[in-house]
């Protein structure tokens, strides 16, 4: 396993774990989503990043858009737990 599978197993499972830890109420709903999914696109935009290094241009196409649109949820529950 290289460095760039490491990493994106690395955040996959702290983003898993933030995940499950929301479902069983170790966090709060919007508290737990909004880490969850701001930190799986992340995952995904550096997925994006190392396909671009590698000149894979249609996966860094996919993976930059599901990572913003990943991130855009994580700004939702982010915004609906600050307006209470």
């Amino acid at each position: 396993m290289n460095e760039k599978e490491r990493r994106r197993v690395i955040f996959s499972i702290i983003a898993a774990a933030v995940f499950v830890m929301t479902l069983v109420g170790r966090f709060e709903l919007n508290i737990g989503m909004t880490f969850g999914f701001f930190i799986l696109g992340i995952s995904f935009l550096m997925q994006a990043n190392y396909a671009r290094e590698d000149g894979l241009d249609k996966e860094m196409k996919s993976n930059t858009i599901v990572g913003l649109v990943v991130l855009a949820i994580g700004v939702y529950f982010f915004a609906s737990w600050l307006a209470g």
